[in-house]
This record gives C-alpha cells, sequence and structure tokens, in this order.
C-alpha cells in the first residue's frame, strides 16, 4: 500500500527569495553534479540556466526517466555517477539519453 510522511506536504517554515538562493548557491566551489529527469518536473530552460550559472563547477546530466529515476531507474543513474567520481569533473552539459 502507499505510504508516505504526511509532514511532506506541509509549509516549510523556510522561504528563499532568489537573491538569497543565488547567494547559498554561489558559496559553492566544489564540482557539483545535477541529475536531470526528462519527464521530471519541469523547469522553464531560462529558470535552469540562471541557477546553472550561479554555480560554476557545475556539470548538468539528463537522463531519461521520471522525476523519481533515481529509485525507478537507477541503472540509469549509476553509470553518471560513477564517471563523476571517476574519470573527474568534466564541465558542461551532457546528455544520456
Amino acid at each position: 500500500t502507499w505510504s508516505h510522511d504526511p509532514r511532506l506536504r506541509g509549509s516549510s517554515l523556510l522561504r528563499l527569495d532568489e537573491a538569497q538562493v543565488a547567494a547559498f548557491m554561489r558559496r559553492v566551489r566544489c564540482p557539483t553534479l545535477l541529475l536531470r529527469a526528462r519527464d521530471g518536473w519541469p523547469v522553464p530552460e531560462a529558470f535552469e540556466a540562471q541557477r546553472k550559472a550561479y554555480i560554476p563547477q557545475l556539470e548538468l546530466v539528463r537522463v531519461e526517466g521520471c522525476h523519481h529515476l533515481h529509485l525507478v531507474t537507477p541503472e540509469r543513474v549509476a553509470p553518471a555517477l560513477a564517471r563523476f567520481f571517476r574519470e573527474g569533473r568534466e564541465l558542461g552539459e551532457v546528455d544520456h539519453g
């Protein structure tokens, strides 16, 4: 049967405006991997590009799958993670369609 934590549907006590988000994200100095599901939450391209620009060492990898791609299709996530940790931190956008 389906089960979930009802607290996940509640309001967050912490809401950040874009300036606060930018301040946090610009402080990230380490190589960072962002896995995006092709059929995940829709995010406008301009918004994604703006957020991506905040972290200089961010690598974006698009993976076929849904919002819960790490749970539903871990076989698609694992190679991207393994490569990120094994081969270093090449920057740029990678398509693992």
